[in-house]
């Protein structure tokens, strides 16, 4: 597998229709969604590995800073999802001597 390969046109035409879909949906909950689950995922992440370091007392104190970053990381990395989409979909819906748009 090439790692810049190009992308078959027929992929690219199901994933400019996955995506138009999922804007319907909304910004806020494409955040809420992508950002949110992978915040969740960092902050058990974060939290076992601290049990396994650290005290089970000092884990629980940390705890509500630990909920605050992630969700706080969680929210940019979904704002940073969703404008990277919107500039594939652009970049896909720009191309020359592509007359029909999904």
């Amino acid at each position: 597998m090439k790692l810049f390969a190009r992308i078959n046109p027929e992929t690219q035409k199901k994933e400019a229709l996955r995506w138009k879909k999922q804007r319907q949906r909304g910004w806020l909950r494409y955040v809420i969604m992508t950002g949110g689950l992978w915040g969740l995922f960092m902050l058990v992440g974060t939290t076992l590995s601290e049990l396994f370091a650290g005290s089970y007392e000092e884990v629980l104190a940390d705890l509500p800073d630990n909920l605050i970053r992630w969700t706080i990381f969680g929210f940019l990395f979904g704002n940073f999802m969703w404008i990277g989409e919107q500039s594939r979909l652009r970049k896909y819906l720009a191309r020359p001597g592509d007359t029909e748009t999904p």
